[in-house]
């Protein structure tokens, strides 16, 4: 592989996909630099910044043409090859095969406008971090074109890392796995989205979020970033009196318990907004992991002691010398920086957006959002809270969904595929539809295919009360997408072991699998329609399909995963797919 490096080689089989895709990464920071760790890999900088791209191609070839990655961990040290640094969109995005967004949050809304015109549905968006924010200005930027995006988001970046010097990062912790969410879904897409991204970084584990809630109607880095830094700034600077420190603390290892009632306060807001969205869709309680479980999550290995929250913070070896932002005085002690993203960026992109969610469920009383909202915004110099509503004149420019004119929880259905038959989000609320949610769900994050049984049940149920509705031909195509997606579960899992998809699982098996499921004696106008409907079904697994109607009987090709409606994902990904025999 041109330019491959030790680090991107020693990834996981997934990592020859990165021979034939040309990468776009947007950004230069601590995660930005890092994902350059590759090969056919360029730098786009926002247009503002003509003159920092230019020093940093002079800087990056002085350092041999690539970017250093020191892994503080392994005691190793990694060279990558860089193809260009830009601030012509023009240049690099038309040509892009995944396009990767890894900017603080507050540079989101500009870049999407420069960059919307070159996005196309042969492109993957890579968004780490924030998916729910960003998808929603994508959705804002893009229109309807957004639905015709490959989107795959994570809910932070795999790695801590930080920027050491121009062209130089260091590798401080890899957390051991990483939730995403792959839009639009479906066992396909989620499996070539997961081989993209072990690809691109090498030693995390990609799972698919199996939460209803975070998958498809609230994709907002719950649990996350939007706790964990709001939370410990509360905790440790809440009653700060002005005075210059000899030393800087420990972001996490100095952590209190003060800091764990804090992050557990936040955490028990958060839980009653999940509560109340399960209760308006009708659904069974949503998991919620704690802080602690999702730390434990990401970085089991590095932590020393699991047995609480504080210890879990406190011994932790990946946040080892991870210190508060300070600024240095003249008189060589230190001041807490509160315009750092921890406050500047999470409050309006993480607690903020929580609140107005909480408030578009009816939530009644959110009393540590609430308080770390009011002391963050003061610091920050922005209003977004007064009076326990987000009223302020600064919600315009936060990620709150008020500020997209959002009203209820349903506008926040982001990204919906065009196949999707309106009557099916429409009926987004059903007990049924909720299970079937909930089963896919547990099919695409690659659990066994006969799980959520208790779903299933209430998905029969509410099935026969649909027939005696005289509602049956609706939930038809339904059964029929449950047959497809179980199919191709299947077909995951067999390649997830041997490393190849069984071959002789084209459409016709699927058709086979599925034709006791038909209603027989249809006329034309009818065998019309669930042709119709079949085809949306199809799109709806996330599998490309040109099924014909002849005689009465339905037939299809062999399997194809290139860039077709309804899929998305990028030709380059389905050539390589194709020649690996899957």
């Amino acid at each position: 592989m041109p330019g491959a490096t030790a680090f991107a080689g020693s990834a996981k089989t997934g990592h020859d996909v990165l021979r034939t895709l040309n990468v776009v990464v947007c950004g230069s920071g601590n995660g930005g630099l890092f994902s350059c760790l590759s090969s056919n890999v360029s730098i786009y900088l926002s247009q503002r910044y003509e003159k920092r791209a230019a020093q940093m191609w002079d800087d990056i070839q002085a350092n041999g043409g690539g970017i250093t990655v020191n892994d503080m961990i392994g005691k190793a040290t990694y060279q990558g090859k860089l193809a260009r640094v830009t601030c012509n969109a023009a240049e690099v995005l038309p040509m892009a095969d995944v396009v990767v967004v890894v900017l603080p949050a507050t540079a989101h809304e500009a870049l999407f406008e420069e960059i919307s015109p070159y996005l196309s549905r042969q492109m993957v968006v890579f968004l780490p971090g924030n998916s729910g924010w960003n998808m929603l200005l994508l959705q804002n930027s893009l229109g309807q074109d957004a639905s015709n995006l490959t989107v795959v988001a994570t809910k932070a970046l795999p790695w801590a890392c930080r920027k050491e010097g121009p062209a130089t990062v260091n590798i401080r912790g890899i957390k051991d796995r990483v939730f995403i969410v792959v839009l639009p879904d479906g066992p396909m897409n989620t499996y070539l989205a997961t081989q993209l991204l072990e690809a691109l970084c090498p030693h995390s584990n990609f799972v698919l979020e199996d939460n209803v809630m975070e998958a498809t109607l609230l994709p907002f880095n719950l649990a996350g970033n939007p706790i964990l830094h709001p939370g410990i700034m509360y905790a440790r600077w809440h009653d700060y009196a002005g005075e210059e420190l000899d030393a800087q603390p420990l972001f996490y290892n100095d952590a209190t318990p003060f800091t764990v009632e804090s992050l557990t306060g936040l955490w028990t807001d958060l839980k009653a907004t999940v509560e109340a969205l399960s209760d308006l869709l009708d659904l069974p309680e949503l998991p919620l992991p704690t802080v602690q479980q999702m730390m434990i999550f990401r970085y089991g290995k590095d932590i020393a002691d699991k047995s609480s929250l504080l210890t879990t913070l406190c011994t932790n070896k990946a946040y080892a010398n991870l210190t508060h932002p300070m600024q240095p005085t003249p008189s060589g002690k230190w001041l807490p920086d509160f315009m750092h993203r921890y406050l500047s960026e999470d409050l309006p992109f993480g607690l903020v957006p929580m609140k107005g969610v909480a408030e578009l469920l009816g939530v009644p009383s959110t009393p540590w959002f609430d308080r770390v909202i009011t002391w963050g915004q003061q610091l920050i110099g922005k209003c977004y809270l007064v009076d326990g509503k987000l009223t302020g004149p600064d919600v315009a420019t936060s990620a709150a969904p008020q500020r997209f004119g959002h009203k209820s929880i349903e506008d926040l259905i982001v990204f919906r595929p065009a196949s999707l038959p309106a009557s099916a989000i429409d009926s987004l609320r059903s007990k049924a539809q909720a299970a079937r949610f909930v089963r896919t769900a547990s099919i695409c994050a690659g659990l066994p295919c006969d799980t959520a049984a208790a779903a299933q049940a209430d998905e029969e149920e509410a099935l026969a009360a649909a027939i005696a509705d005289g509602a049956a031909d609706d939930f038809s195509a339904f059964e029929i997408i449950e047959d497809i997606r179980s199919s191709s579960c299947h077909r995951q899992q067999v390649a997830s072991v041997t490393g190849r998809a069984p071959s002789n699982l084209g459409r016709r098996s699927f058709m086979r699998q599925s034709s006791t499921k038909l209603p027989l004696g249809l006329d034309r106008e009818a065998s019309a329609v669930l042709a119709a409907n079949l085809q949306s079904a199809l799109h709806l697994a996330g599998i490309s399909s040109c099924l014909e109607q002849r005689g009465g009987s339905f037939c299809g090709g062999s399997l194809s995963l290139g860039s077709t409606k309804g899929l998305g994902m990028g030709s380059a990904i389905g050539s390589n797919v194709r020649s690996q025999g899957l």
